[in-house]
């Protein structure tokens, strides 16, 4: 459950001093429903952004119960008398999710227990600050999230993952560009020569209070790794003691939950927790960062509804948003 409430003071008094409340029209959506019908009861849009994009003041949106992938940006603000309202229709389950549905009929075997399938978007290359980035994507099963591979390698309980610790570390002062980094672990198990050049290097820098993540540009030496990354702060350099993990080769698919998406061919590689086939599973990839986009929007109400794999941006040009009896599940993910 999620929630946070803005200050309705001004629509309160109006109600108290008895001053009337604009009234606005009913829309409504469904997911069986026509962008082209007229958004009634019984001729209801087919998304949410469809209602968004024709709401003014006044106006609420009743949603149907189904699963709704899609960014949803209102085309107007409400008032202090008139918010513009987002809510499930009669208590029905609803969800706004960032994640879209990897056909079952795509899949094929790779090898092992390893399926493969296409999944031409990447999240990493949406212009979105809170979605760019190595490390962005994610994969469900059944509503789980999975694994990127990698080593060492984790669980599934995304509360308490297993990572590394660098045993020493250097780095060379970039001033206002990238700083080169170099940690050394005696635990980081052999592999050839440049087998890690070109991964990703995941790390909780200095005094570990934020995480980066960051190209591998020469691993070479044994037990040794060099990386670039943007100082924030002379505290946040590389350090003993750091908690890193390394991302970005298909060999570390290795162990059952684990996925890795090849960006060459646009190829998604999973391994089910079971081994089994992932078409008789719902797997599901994030491709939106954002539910409901309410940047420079102000007056506006979501009641009601679910997030999954999506969350819900919002600026300093945003006022008086009620965000109301959220079910929310992996609404941000940053790499």
């Amino acid at each position: 459950m999620c929630g946070l409430k803005m200050p309705l003071l001004p629509l309160v008094a109006a109600g108290l001093l008895g001053l009337p409340l604009a009234q606005g029209r009913d829309y409504y959506v469904s997911t069986s429903g026509s962008d082209g019908a007229t958004g009634t009861i019984d001729q209801p849009f087919q998304t949410i952004q469809k209602a968004a994009s024709v709401m003014v003041a006044g106006d609420t949106a009743f949603i149907r119960a189904g699963v709704y992938r899609e960014t949803v940006k209102p085309a107007n603000s409400g008032t202090t008398s008139a918010p513009i309202t987002f809510a499930a229709y009669n208590g029905e389950s609803v969800t706004a999710s960032g994640a879209d549905v990897i056909p079952a009929s795509s899949w094929t075997l790779s090898s092992g227990n390893i399926y493969k399938a296409p999944m031409p978007w990447n999240v990493t290359t949406i212009p979105n600050g809170q979605a760019s980035g190595d490390g962005a994507n994610q994969i469900f099963l059944d509503g789980q999230m999975m694994t990127e591979a990698r080593w060492p390698n984790t669980t599934l309980d995304v509360s308490h993952p297993t990572v590394a610790q660098t045993s020493g570390s250097t780095y060379v002062d970039g001033g206002t560009g990238p700083w080169t980094g170099t940690i050394f672990d005696v635990n980081l198990p052999s592999r050839p020569a440049g087998y890690w050049t070109g991964a990703i290097l995941n790390v909780c820098l200095g005094p570990c209070w934020t995480w980066q993540t960051g190209p591998i540009t020469d691993s070479s030496t044994p037990q040794q790794i060099t990386f670039t990354f943007t100082n924030t702060g002379i505290p946040l350099v590389p350090a003993t003691g750091n908690a890193y993990f390394l991302t970005g080769k298909l060999s570390e698919l290795d162990q059952p939950g684990e996925w890795f998406r090849e960006g060459p061919s646009s190829t998604l590689y999973f391994w089910t927790p079971l081994g089994d086939n992932p078409s008789l599973h719902l797997v599901e990839a994030k491709r939106r960062p954002l539910a409901f986009d309410l940047r420079s929007r102000s007056f506006i109400t979501i009641q009601g509804i679910g997030l999954f794999a999506a969350t819900i941006n919002s600026d300093a040009q945003s006022q008086y948003l009620v965000l109301d009896g959220l079910q929310c599940q992996y609404i941000a993910h940053v790499p």
